[in-house]
């Protein structure tokens, strides 16, 4: 809050501004009336006598209007920035994709280099507002830093839909004067699944009262991407009978192609299918036959390609 002071005069005569304004005419008239009836007297005269005339009807139209000095105490409430800062575990991944043989720095790097060549913008933007500092993924929480807000463990989801609830909450109407979002990527929380379901995410973000400013971190490319995201199985088998592995495999970036995905025991491969892997989600069958009972470990494997992301 910051207050200053400042002088202004007004008028607090009861009097409607309009009959002020025709008793003035009427006063001037007068005055002027007098100084052609001053004619005869010497120059000299005349003008002291016109002097002192225009000293009455100043004082007289004083004495209408009113008027008053004001002394004014203006205290200012400045409004508050938010700055949400992804903190979650995809921030940590490489801001190259596998296979360029540039600086591999993380998105997490790349934002603090790039928050810090911007200091100067930031202590000129804390000049007019009070800037808040949040990291969130899962949930925000508040920060004093910018090492602070990006320091620590990561979280495993990016909620911004519910960090921008919560920061909303946190400020009376009006209080906030925007937000400012940088992230690397998409909503997995809330938000996300408000835009899977009807594919407009205005009205969450009108929700907040205050305007959004979101910038991006990371490669402006699309993200190319084969993820497993989960592999089962039956709980049990039989020696010599069929046994089989579902994969599911989310696809980003690529267009339908036709993709080997292999299931290894140990060191040694059991089964290998060439799967037709369309954008998006999919799930891959894998079967094999064991051949001897006991406890193993599995693993399903995909091709890592060339400008693919990588951890």
């Amino acid at each position: 809050m910051s207050t200053s002071e400042r002088w202004r005069i007004f008028f607090d005569s009861s009097l409607d501004p309009r009959w002020i304004a025709a008793l003035g005419g009427v006063l001037v008239l007068l005055w002027v009336l007098g100084l052609l009836r001053a004619r005869a007297v010497s120059p000299r005269r005349r003008f002291v006598l016109a002097a002192l005339r225009a000293l009455a009807l100043a004082a007289a139209l004083a004495a209408l209007a009113e008027p008053a000095l004001l002394r004014e105490r203006v205290a200012v409430e400045r409004g508050h920035v938010a700055v949400l800062l992804d903190r979650s575990a995809s921030m940590e991944l490489p801001i190259r994709a596998a296979g360029d043989e540039e600086r591999r720095e993380t998105r997490r790097d790349t934002l603090a280099r790039w928050l810090e060549a911007r200091s100067s913008w930031w202590s000129s933007l804390a000049e007019r507002f009070d800037v808040d500092l949040y990291a969130f993924g899962e949930e925000p929480r508040p920060a004093r830093a910018f090492s602070e807000a990006l320091g620590g463990p990561p979280q495993r989801a990016t909620d911004l839909g519910g960090a921008l609830k919560a920061i909303g909450e946190r400020y009376e109407p009006g209080g906030l004067a925007a937000a400012l979002v940088l992230s690397d990527g998409a909503d997995t929380g809330s938000l996300g699944e408000l835009f899977a379901a009807t594919g407009d995410v205005k009205s969450a973000a009108r929700a907040l009262g205050a305007p959004i400013v979101a910038l991006g971190v990371g490669d402006p490319e699309t993200i190319r991407d084969y993820a497993i995201v989960s592999v089962g199985h039956e709980d049990f088998g039989f020696v010599r009978t069929t046994m089989t592995v579902r994969a599911v495999i989310d696809v980003s970036g690529y267009a339908p192609a036709r993709v080997p995905v292999t299931l290894t025991m140990g060191d040694e491969r059991v089964a290998v299918t060439n799967a037709l892997l369309d954008p998006g989600r999919n799930e891959v069958e894998l079967q094999f036959v064991p051949e001897h009972a006991g406890q193993f470990v599995f693993t399903v494997e995909v091709p890592v390609y060339a400008k693919e992301i990588s951890a």
